[in-house]
């Protein structure tokens, strides 16, 4: 194998959270604090990447402190009891390259647990190692790559990082490792066209992925 140590961010890499999970779960908030606002797809994935989904809800909703914790329970409440679906090949792709012998370690702003649901459910394992939104400093900081780099006794030639946003790109860049753009998570139009500009690979689905660790 080319390299013995996959990176892997989880929502919308991994499995479909955007679409099954996180703009659902907005739109549930929204019609409970703010019933009057319209949204669609495509402009929840572009306010999460500018203006930044907690600056949206605090300077364009106005959400107070309260409001914001209650959108963080509805979400939590939301997405617990759903598990959202793998993309297309990624179980053959993993599971391949696990009986390969490559370790998998996520870095990934959700929760291990839910992480750990995901694997289990859509995979038959878990990752070997998950740095979730607890890890700090969180990416776009090299610190995770480096962690797992050194958890597994890997120099950074034998890892590659996976991810659908810009800061897995900079996280992979600092820590001196390959990354690859997946860009099968279909982020925001104004994301995916500075991805495709500055990622050293880009990869249209997980087959392509597939190709490339195997």
């Amino acid at each position: 194998m080319r390299y013995q140590l996959l990176v892997l961010d989880h929502d919308d890499t991994v499995v479909k959270s955007m679409e099954q999970l996180h703009y659902p779960s907005m739109l549930h908030t929204l019609a409970q604090l703010r019933p009057n606002v319209r949204m669609t797809a495509e402009e929840y994935k572009e306010l999460c990447a500018d203006p930044g989904f907690e600056p949206y809800c605090r300077q364009v909703l106005g959400l107070s402190d309260e409001e914001m914790a209650f959108e963080l329970a509805d979400w939590q409440a939301f997405t617990a009891g759903r598990i959202p679906d793998a993309f297309e090949g990624m179980k053959e792709t993993l599971c391949a390259f696990k009986a390969a012998g490559g370790k998998i370690g996520v870095v990934t702003h959700s929760a291990r647990a839910l992480v750990e649901r995901d694997y289990a459910h859509h995979f038959g394992f878990v990752p070997d190692a998950v740095l979730d939104l607890t890890f700090t400093p969180q990416k776009p900081d090299p610190a995770p790559v480096q962690a797992l780099l050194t958890r597994f006794a890997l120099p950074p030639a034998a890892a590659l990082a996976v991810d659908d946003l810009p800061p897995g790109l900079h996280m992979a860049a600092a820590a001196g490792v390959d990354f690859a753009y997946a860009a099968w998570g279909k982020p925001a139009p104004s994301v995916d066209q500075v991805m495709r500009a500055n990622a050293p690979l880009t990869l249209e689905t997980v087959a392509d992925l597939q190709r490339v660790i195997l």
